[in-house]
């Protein structure tokens, strides 16, 4: 559970435009960085079926360098989030659950490797305060 999708800095609608999705060979999903409500839902990947649809999907996106994107590959697999509340390194409130476009209701799953991951994580960097994760697992 340590690898990460890859993932590419956006600001500008040419930087997919110009991708080489051919020697690449993976599908992409493109997210606002800052909180976007109308497109935060968007899963459509890339590449496209042709060149000028990825041009008229790409060019209504609100890309620029004030607002930058990430196209960042796309995993298929199992989707979960966690929540938790740390203090000085320690877990002290935590929930895993199956992940969801909108999440109202929490139903708790027990995954003793990501609970591992992110107990590792808030220890290593001492964190305090609330911190949130997506996971795949492939």
């Amino acid at each position: 559970m340590s690898s990460v999708p890859k993932s590419f800095l956006i600001t500008e609608p040419e930087q997919i435009l110009n991708f080489d999705s051919a020697a690449d060979g993976n599908q992409y999903i493109l997210k606002s960085i800052s909180y976007d409500s109308v497109h935060r839902l968007d899963m459509t990947k890339l590449p496209m079926k042709s060149k000028s649809q990825l041009e008229q999907f790409v060019k209504r996106l609100p890309i620029s360098k004030a607002q930058p994107w990430i196209m960042q590959e796309f995993i298929k697999g199992k989707e979960y989030c966690t929540h938790s509340t740390v203090r000085k390194g320690k877990i002290r409130l935590y929930c895993c659950c199956e992940s969801s476009e909108f999440k109202v209701n929490y139903e708790y799953i027990d995954n003793p490797k990501i609970y591992e991951w992110v107990e590792k994580f808030v220890k290593e960097l001492n964190i305090t305060g609330q911190i949130y994760f997506d996971f795949i697992q492939a």
